[in-house]
């Protein structure tokens, strides 16, 4: 299916006008989310994607092993990848879809489904920018006794 007639199909479920520029891309906003869909040069299919939250500096690490996991395997984005955009610097969200083999309402409900895949990612990186940075270690603390491994010299 085309990428006009799925944006039109698309736009009277949501009751908003959607206008696909030249180059094949439209962008809305669902609950304070831009979403953006662009067609793939060459090929009948679209990217969707959007931006999810600058990710906290100080724990950059954490987040990195938390969102490997979740791309592995798809398991934790349902079809979707997360990545971090190299110009703003944001965790983003993204999905390939094939145009040929959707009709308007599949596309509706892979949207759906890409949307709660980003506000549970949305949720999930806040989350993980507002909790404290974890403490240093105890044992980081602990005097050393004669440089022994913990071992008192006597």
């Amino acid at each position: 299916m085309e990428l006009n007639v799925i944006a039109q199909d698309l736009g009277n479920r949501l009751g908003i006008e959607i206008v696909v520029s030249e180059e094949g891309s439209f962008g809305l906003e669902v609950d304070g989310m831009s979403i953006v869909v662009e067609t793939i040069a060459g090929t009948q299919s679209v990217v969707v994607s959007s931006l999810i939250a600058q990710p906290p500096p100080e724990r950059m690490e954490g987040l990195y092993g938390i969102l490997l996991k979740a791309n592995h395997r798809f398991a934790a984005t349902a079809g979707s990848t997360l990545s971090l955009d190299p110009e703003s610097g944001e965790v983003a969200l993204g999905r390939i879809l094939d145009l040929r083999a959707m009709d308007g309402e599949e596309f509706f409900n892979a949207l759906e489904g890409f949307v709660n895949t980003l506000e549970t990612w949305r949720e999930t990186v806040s989350e993980f920018r507002a909790m404290p940075p974890p403490v240093e270690s105890a044992a980081d603390d602990m005097p050393q006794f004669g440089g022994m491994n913990g071992f008192m010299q006597v």
